[in-house]
């Protein structure tokens, strides 16, 4: 892989997570009463291309980052209702594999968060923060 399909890889991860934690953001306005259906809406919209985003970015890592593939299927398995704690998990570990390679604990910490289901929030904010540890 090229440094710049590399730098792109990344890229679409960072963006991805980023658009995961927009999702949340807009969804948490569904609690108010006359912005719910607008609320959901764009909250799905941007959900499913943070997916794509972050599905891309992993599979444009696969080579480099030997974890990387448990992000694809963990990408696969969050659109699944019953089963998306799992691909939480997976995107966690993969996201947390990425920033080892790569010497970002940043990143690192981003992935333990987001393993840890109930701070899967936060951990998408510091997967999509720059940084270097």
């Amino acid at each position: 892989m090229s440094a710049p399909g590399l730098c792109e890889s990344l890229g679409r991860l960072r963006r991805g997570s980023l658009s995961e934690v927009i999702a949340v953001l807009v969804w948490s306005l569904a609690l108010i009463p006359y912005l719910f259906l607008l609320a959901m809406v764009l909250s799905v919209v941007f959900a499913v291309i943070g997916l794509f985003y972050m599905y891309g970015g992993f599979s444009g890592l696969r080579p480099r980052v030997g974890d990387a593939g448990l992000g694809r299927v963990g990408v696969i398995l969050m659109v699944i209702l019953f089963i998306n704690f799992v691909g939480i998990i997976l995107t966690g570990i993969a996201i947390y594999s990425v920033g080892s390679k790569f010497d970002n604990g940043s990143t690192e910490i981003g992935g333990m968060l987001t393993a840890i289901v109930v701070t899967a929030f936060i951990g998408f904010i510091r997967g999509a923060r720059r940084g270097n540890g």
